[in-house]
């Protein structure tokens, strides 16, 4: 295959990559590319991991006991003929020659003012799954949640969908176009009520004739048993999910579900068009503002999901136009 890049500018990318006192991301939105100094980069790192509430350091990973409790669990479901022994083969879970690494995708598009350093964003944190012991069953996972992750009525597919939803609305005279999104849903997700909301999205479709609780427990085993390395420390995540993980996603939808409901039903009086993309949310609200605010300060999960709603005001025939 011919290369893209010169001989020049190939050559300069590999002395990049091999500088050791920067690191080289991607940005998290807007598609630059952003050189860190690696010293700030780690101090940023640690200041996220160092917070009690979401992850713990600990003296050594924990995967290789994680391997033998998620084999146990498939010898279990090719023993009942769940699935069969080149599935097994496939699923089997090894011990990966590294720990997962955690990651920062630096979050340039912020205030700047808001930055944790003048020097150095906030970044999104995330944990590579790729090889890990745990990669195929979040897999397998995902192909279970997927179906019940885009049952609800709220759901938007796409940008395609949204712009079909709103079109030829009418609008009544007063009301808000609302927007809104959930501050770091995937990190603030607690993990006993993450595994209580599969639980019963299992349950409302017990007719699926699937091994629910095998399933339940190797959920848990991932979201449990999430430990990585970072600046040359192993660290255990205690709450939320990796977004590394392919189930991220599904088990994201399925955890705001009962959100959708609370918003379409106990305010349904207010609320119209209420639509949700993942943890992005929009509504018009036929109520007054001191009524959104009490919306908005609703707290669902042990977490806020709207503390970011953002109230636009917009002519009803711009949306109307659509």
């Amino acid at each position: 295959m011919r290369p893209n890049i010169s001989k020049a500018e190939a050559r300069a990318i590999t002395e990049l990559k091999n500088i050791g006192s920067i690191i080289i991301k991607p940005a998290d939105k807007g598609g630059a590319v952003v050189v860190m100094d690696r010293t700030l980069y780690e101090q940023e790192g640690l200041r996220q991991l160092t917070n009690p509430k979401y992850y713990r350091e600990i003296p050594e990973s924990v995967c290789t006991d994680t391997v033998e409790r998620i084999n146990q669990i498939l010898t279990h479901l090719n023993n009942i003929g769940f699935i069969s022994d080149d599935q097994y083969t496939y699923l089997f879970a090894l011990v990966p020659a590294e720990p997962r690494s955690f990651y920062l995708l630096p979050k340039v598009h912020k205030d700047k003012a808001k930055w944790p350093n003048p020097k150095m964003p906030e970044g999104r944190p995330i944990v590579a799954d790729c090889g890990s012991e745990t990669e195929r069953i979040c897999k397998f996972i995902d192909f279970f949640l997927k179906p019940l992750s885009n049952y609800h009525p709220s759901y938007i597919k796409d940008t395609y969908h949204f712009v079909a939803k709103i079109r030829g609305q009418k609008i009544p005279e007063g009301a808000f176009l609302v927007t809104g999104d959930v501050t770091a849903l995937y990190t603030n997700m607690d993990i006993d009520l993450t595994l209580t909301v599969i639980k019963e999205a299992f349950e409302s479709v017990p007719d699926r004739g699937l091994p629910n609780d095998a399933i339940l427990h190797l959920l848990e085993l991932t979201l449990r048993r999430n430990d990585f390395q970072f600046a040359g420390r192993i660290f255990l995540q205690l709450c939320g999910t990796a977004m590394g993980k392919d189930y991220a996603p599904s088990l994201a939808n399925i955890f705001l579900q009962t959100f959708d409901h609370h918003a379409m039903e106990d305010y349904g009086e207010f609320s119209r068009l209420y639509s949700r993309f993942l943890d992005d949310i929009f509504l018009i609200w036929c109520g007054t503002r001191q009524k959104l605010q009490e919306y908005g300060e609703v707290s669902f999960f042990s977490m806020r999901p709207t503390s970011l709603l953002r109230v636009c005001v917009r002519p009803a025939e711009r949306l109307a136009a659509w």
